[in-house]
């Protein structure tokens, strides 16, 4: 439950963030049919929001910043690799076992 609820806010912010790239805040959707956001999701995303708050905030200063360039700020390994100043192999390690730690 906790990964489809993350799966879907993840979805749900790449979603705003393009439509607010092209000068819409809301994507249109007329004519699709798709599932609406309800209560029941919005408190799962909160929640799903406070445990990975809890899980990040005991890890390395390090770790945090891999985690926010590559997970919320959506870039590639290789771009956060140049970023923090390490070899695109250690970002992938890293990012691995991000994920594995999360999970």
């Amino acid at each position: 439950m906790t990964t489809i609820a993350r799966n879907l806010m993840i979805d749900r912010a790449r979603a705003e963030r393009r439509h607010a790239r092209f000068g819409s805040a809301e994507p249109d959707v007329d004519g699709l049919a798709g599932p609406t956001v309800d209560a029941e999701w919005l408190v799962a995303q909160n929640e799903l929001g406070k445990i990975i708050q809890e899980t990040i905030s005991g890890w390395e200063d390090s770790d945090r910043r891999f985690f926010a360039l590559r997970y919320l700020d959506e870039l590639p390994q290789r771009v956060v690799a140049a970023s923090l100043g390490i070899s695109p192999i250690t970002a992938r390690r890293l990012d691995a076992k991000l994920r594995t730690r999360l999970l």
